[in-house]
């Protein structure tokens, strides 16, 4: 299965996608900044393809399996990003829950800063965890393609 994880717009620091795939729109995705140099927790992943797995290891995972007992099966890893450890995709509603992970949301607004936010994340990971789930049990690789689209930064 192939992830196509569109950006679309920014705030001064934040930055907004869409996610879909074979099936169609997924949800909004809300990162940090794109920048030109690396700043830890702060800056969005560089536009590629990586490959998504599961990480069944670290805090998160154990949060995630508390909160979401009989569903989650670890967390969904963004694999091999050049200068990022650990990117997964998951639950958040500013960019101050990112870190440098996308956060998953069924709407996307601006806040009077000008910052993306996200709402309704929780539904929205079910519905990506879900599809990611379904292609693995199908046997299927999960893929992750991020490009940038008509930015504003």
């Amino acid at each position: 299965m192939e992830l196509l994880h569109s950006r679309y717009d920014a705030g001064p620091h934040s930055t907004i996608s869409k996610i879909s795939d074979e099936a169609g729109y997924i949800c909004y995705l809300l990162e940090d900044k794109m920048r030109d140099e690396k700043i830890h927790g702060e800056t969005a992943i560089p536009t590629g393809r990586y490959l998504v797995t599961l990480r069944t290891e670290g805090g998160k995972h154990a949060d995630y399996g508390r909160r979401f007992p009989g569903f989650h099966r670890g967390m969904i890893w963004i694999r091999d990003i050049p200068g990022y450890e650990y990117v997964y995709y998951h639950i958040g509603n500013t960019v101050k829950n990112s870190l440098g992970c996308p956060l998953t949301g069924l709407r996307a607004v601006k806040n009077d800063a000008g910052d993306y936010e996200t709402r309704q994340s929780t539904d929205a990971y079910k519905i990506l965890a879900q599809r990611c789930h379904d292609a693995w049990d199908r046997g299927e690789e999960v893929w992750t393609t991020i490009t940038d689209h008509k930015m504003v930064l």
